[in-house]
């Protein structure tokens, strides 16, 4: 996935790009050197997302590699060659940067791509071999929860009967990126893929509960 996501032509974005030790899966981190100074967690980062200066980067580096604004400085070079593929390159960087962009900004999307530039499977349910007692216990009972709770989203005949699931769903959304920024801030990455697991299916209610909330809003 990630491969595909970036083709980027040789250059500063690239090399930023690819910083990191494990060239196959790269450092959005390293696309907004001014935003992320240390880069990612543990030394950068995970919570404390500085959003109008991370914008303003965005903007930036958008400015700078827009496809435009590249194409209109290499025309007549490439007019000469025959050929577009700056171009292409170009669209390919800006695309890129947005992608880069839109994760950092979300924080299930910046755990799993986390996790996954340190050889972390993000879609993988447990990282770990672990089988404690304990820890199947949580899981038994979270995933109670989940379904429960999306259950009595579904059910729901009117906006008012979703309010405390709102609050509940966002207090625990809450809680686990702050686990997430402790277990990152730790390098406990074995904890922070568990939190993960957790933090997308609180995810996934979120959006169901926006979705229901649509449905109910009184048509115009």
């Amino acid at each position: 996935m990630y491969r595909r996501l970036f083709r980027l032509a040789p250059g500063p974005l690239a090399s930023r790009l690819y910083s990191t030790g494990k060239p196959s899966v790269p450092s959005y981190y390293a696309l907004f050197p001014k935003t992320f100074p240390n880069g990612a967690p543990p030394a950068g980062p995970y919570k404390a997302i500085p959003a109008r200066d991370l914008k303003l980067e965005y903007y930036n580096l958008q400015r700078d590699h827009h496809p435009d604004r590249n194409n209109s400085s290499s025309s007549n070079g490439q007019e000469e060659a025959g050929t577009s593929s700056g171009g292409s390159s170009t669209a390919d960087s800006s695309a890129n940067i947005s992608v880069a962009y839109r994760t950092l900004l979300d924080p299930l999307r910046r755990a799993q791509h986390i996790l996954a530039t340190r050889g972390f499977d993000p879609l993988a349910e447990d990282n770990t071999s672990t089988t404690d007692q304990q820890h199947d216990e949580d899981n038994t009972d979270m995933l109670m929860a989940v379904m429960m709770t999306k259950e009595a989203i579904y059910d729901a005949t009117t906006a008012a009967e979703l309010v405390d699931i709102q609050r509940e769903t966002a207090e625990q959304v809450d809680e686990l990126v702050d686990a997430l920024d402790a277990a990152f801030k730790a390098d406990d990455l074995a904890k922070a893929s568990k939190l993960v697991t957790r933090l997308s299916y609180w995810d996934g209610i979120t959006k169901q509960l926006n979705e229901k909330l649509g449905e109910l809003e009184p048509s115009e």
